[in-house]
Parts: C-alpha cells; structure tokens; sequence
C-alpha cells in the first residue's frame, strides 16, 4: 500500500484553475435600457446599438494603430520624452 501524499500547492493551483464557473449570459440590448447613465451619454454622441465605437466603426485597423501608436512610444521613451 502506497502513503497517502498531500497536493502540492501547484496541483491545487493547477486543479481550482481546472474548474468552470457557469456564468449567466448577459445581452447588452437587455441591460442597456434609458436608465443606464452610459449609454445615455453614448447614444448623445451618436452611437447607436450594434454599432462598435471609436473613429473607425467597422472595427478593421485596430490592431495596426495600437502598433504604431506603441512605435511612437516607444521612440519618445528613447528620445528621453523628447519628441524629434
């Protein structure tokens, strides 16, 4: 017969990060009513339900602005926060 051994601290990490929490689905056209402050303050500005928000509505470039924009960080971080 084997000794019986106690989890170590990763395989109770590793276990509780095994586990699945079931979550109600929430639907913003259900939660989103006139009451809700922001998106009342969002639909003065425009928006619409369904719509995505930001400059380009389509979604699309994201990704390719938020690299340039770390570009530019990146080179003023360099520069000494000193734009060129």
């Amino acid at each position: 017969m084997q000794p019986h051994s106690t989890p170590s601290h990763t395989d109770v990490l590793l276990a509780q990060s095994q586990k699945q929490t079931v979550t109600e689905e929430v639907r913003p056209e259900e939660t989103l009513g006139t009451t809700n402050v922001g998106n009342r303050l969002l639909q003065k500005l425009g928006w619409k339900c369904g719509e995505s928000l930001g400059t380009n509505k389509g979604g699309g470039d994201g990704a390719n602005n938020l690299k340039s924009d770390w570009e530019k960080i990146e080179a003023l971080a360099q520069a000494g926060g000193r734009s060129r």
